[in-house]
């Protein structure tokens, strides 16, 4: 073998090591390590919000605690501050007004987690009857997502119909179709039955609240949307009934059926109207 031959074979030899070279650099460049950056990004995002969620529930304990220590503390003191801000008459009222929006919340938020509660056994029992895949984190996951109305269902039945879609996609939709006919059930009857109990409105009005909160503040609007509803509710019902009293007339509404016809002066107005009659 000659010189040239040797030197044409060692530059073919560095074109081919340099081409393999510059391609991997080229697959390094374009997919392992931008596919490495997200993947870091988004490890990190969830260690961080994980961190952040931690520190305000730790942060919320503490000062739940700290208020539930001293609660008495605390009422004496706003007591006080209101007696100096009002009058007596006033005080009492808005004591009134604190207890009744008290009572509401309170038995929405235990009225909402009774319903969760019972909507999470009944998915556990169904799912081990038709022995669905994963069936205890299934069933805890639809009952706590369950706590956010409308869309909490469905938000806790995705990630559960994936989770039985990697087993088995009949008993997947078997699922999708069981949670359908949860959500109805909860919906339409088990949800208002237990929330217009403690809350104190009727199912229709409980739809109107959730979907004018869910308008207003997302989320967070149509899980407050029903106890705010209800408090507006009394306090326009409160007031409509005391300027009936001071009007000496009947507080129930029944009393008034009919009675645009039999008031006098009702008749007086139309007799005015129509003088030539």
């Amino acid at each position: 073998m000659t010189l040239k031959e040797l030197s044409v074979g060692s530059s073919a030899i560095v074109t081919t090591v340099g081409g393999e070279g510059a391609l991997r650099q080229h697959f390094l460049d374009m997919g392992v390590i931008p596919g490495a950056q997200v993947a870091i990004v988004a490890v990190t995002g969830g260690v961080l919000s994980v961190l952040v969620f931690a520190k305000d529930l730790l942060v919320g304990i503490v000062v739940s605690v700290y208020i539930l220590a001293r609660k008495e503390t605390f009422g004496l003191h706003t007591r006080k501050l209101l007696y100096s801000l009002v009058s007596a008459p006033h005080y009492e009222r808005a004591l009134r007004a604190t207890r009744e929006a008290d009572r509401i919340f309170s038995g929405f938020v235990r009225g909402k987690l009774l319903d969760s509660l019972i909507i999470g056994i009944l998915c556990f029992i169904v799912c081990s009857i038709l022995k669905f895949p994963y069936t205890p984190i299934i069933a805890v996951f639809v009952g706590v997502t369950n706590v956010i109305p409308i869309f909490g269902p469905f938000l806790g039945a995705i990630p559960s119909a994936f989770l039985i879609l990697l087993v088995s996609p009949r008993q997947c939709l078997y699922f999708i179709i069981f949670i359908i006919a949860l959500q109805q059930f909860d919906g339409n009857i088990l949800g208002p039955k237990i929330l217009g109990e403690t809350v104190g409105i009727s199912s229709f009005w409980i739809v109107v609240a959730i979907l004018v909160g869910g308008g207003f503040g997302g989320v967070l609007g149509m899980f407050i949307g029903v106890p705010v509803f209800a408090c507006v509710q009394e306090l326009v019902k409160y007031l409509m009934d005391r300027r009936l009293r001071t009007r000496n007339m009947p507080t129930e509404a029944y009393a008034y059926v009919g009675r645009a016809k039999d008031d006098p002066a009702s008749e007086l107005s139309t007799e005015s109207r129509n003088p030539h009659d």
